[in-house]
């Protein structure tokens, strides 16, 4: 969205980015239990009630342009396709820049999306650890002991 003020390479990553026929080919590998992504799938609540997802993109008050938001939305449903397509039951990703758990509605059932935070942000909004099925525990600074999430 804010790639013209940062620096590609450093802030920035082209590869950040899935192609269609990335999709595909994550697609036609078959189910998969977890999604670890930079974007999160179309869908999930935006941790900030400033992006307004459920309105169309011209219908949205935000500092980004309508053609900005609907590139990012498309990109999304490219996340959120291989969430479907794959029978995924987790996602983790860091695209909003916020440490959040909430549930996306999916034809598989509930799907848990935990956000991460980003490098500013203290270690514990930055990573999640996990069990060994790939649910998230909460501990209080990424190397104590782990707590389940709220």
């Amino acid at each position: 969205m804010d790639k013209a003020s940062r620096p590609e390479g450093k802030d920035w990553f082209a590869h950040e980015e899935l192609t269609p026929d990335e999709v595909a080919q994550i697609i036609g590998d078959g189910p998969t239990d977890i999604v670890l992504s930079h974007d999160a799938p179309l869908g999930v609540p935006y941790p900030r009630q400033d992006l307004v997802q459920h309105l169309p993109a011209w219908r949205r008050d935000t500092p980004w342009s309508t053609g900005r938001l609907m590139r990012s939305d498309e990109h999304q449903r490219l996340v959120r396709a291989v969430v479907d397509r794959t029978k995924a039951t987790k996602v983790f990703h860091g695209h909003h820049h916020a440490r959040y758990s909430d549930t996306l509605a999916a034809v598989q059932g509930p799907v848990a999306v935990v956000g991460l935070g980003m490098d500013q942000h203290p270690l514990v909004s930055r990573c999640v650890m996990t069990t060994p099925d790939g649910d998230p525990v909460g501990p209080d600074d990424c190397q104590g002991s782990a707590q389940p999430l709220p």
